[in-house]
């Protein structure tokens, strides 16, 4: 599940690379998404979802991502976005709260800390963290660690996968070379 299947950089890129590594295996993937790209390897499953104002459009994408990918209807129900009813949540940005905590300070935080937007997604992550039945990935230990001691999550939820690097694109033999 993510709300941007595309091949773009950042989550979008994420999802799309791990979608199609897992097609070239062999894998039937289906990919639950307001806004897909057209490609052979997937199935794509778009959820219509309002475009105007993103805490609406966050909440029904949840809802509707998980009535479109129930638990327990495919092997694994995998969520690149702030969705609650998946088997595995990846924390590629960490969670929502650390990044409050990092962006906004004094009455800047207690603002943004009302607003609808940041409330709907500190909700679905608080859900996400307290479900034990959810597994967690995160980037790095850093984020793991920041989430085990900020929302309680038991280590045996957390998994460490720290990003590849594409050996083609940045191959130390060419370091030097412009092109």
């Amino acid at each position: 599940m993510i709300e941007r299947f595309e091949p773009l950089g950042g989550v979008e890129g994420a999802a799309w690379q791990l979608a199609h590594g897992l097609a070239e295996t062999g894998d039937e993937v289906h990919v639950v998404a307001r806004r897909a790209t057209e490609t052979s390897a997937v199935t794509p499953h778009r959820v219509a979802v309002p475009a105007a104002w993103q805490p609406a459009r966050v909440v029904a994408f949840s809802r509707r991502a998980a009535a479109a990918a129930p638990r327990g209807a495919f092997d694994v129900v995998h969520s690149f976005s702030r969705t609650r009813h998946q088997d595995v949540y990846s924390a590629d940005g960490g969670s929502h709260a650390a990044y409050m905590e990092r962006q906004y300070r004094g009455v800047g935080r207690a603002l943004r800390g009302v607003s609808p937007r940041h409330v709907t997604l500190l909700a679905i992550e608080r859900r996400v963290f307290a479900d034990a039945s959810q597994t967690i990935l995160c980037p790095s230990r850093f984020v793991a660690d920041d989430i085990a001691a900020r929302h309680g999550v038991a280590a045996a939820r957390l998994e460490v996968i720290p990003y590849g690097v594409d050996l083609a694109r940045f191959d130390p033999a060419l370091r030097g070379r412009v092109g």
